[in-house]
């Protein structure tokens, strides 16, 4: 049987500067992190009549969560529920 995990966070997705509040480290730990592969990122996209892809860093929040909840655990027999915090 699955265990259910409910965790509090404020979308699937969130900012760097967010995820460093909300992970409790600095902001450029974030972005090592990021550049060493340990976080996956949405991939920006180009914008229709622009020649670059613009715009702020977004973290997948609710898969870093799983994946430290798969590692705590050591299985992933467990399902997600996310409550977004307003």
């Amino acid at each position: 049987m699955a265990e259910t995990i409910s965790i509090n966070i404020p979308r699937e997705w969130v900012y760097p500067e967010e995820f460093a509040q909300l992970e409790g480290m600095s902001v450029h730990t974030v972005y090592k992190w990021k550049e060493k592969g340990k976080l996956e990122i949405i991939p920006k996209s180009i914008a229709p009549g622009k020649s670059r892809a613009g715009g702020r860093i977004r973290i997948k929040y609710a898969k870093y969560k799983s994946q430290q909840m798969r590692e705590i655990l050591g299985h992933s027999n467990f399902t997600l529920n996310i409550a977004a915090v307003h």
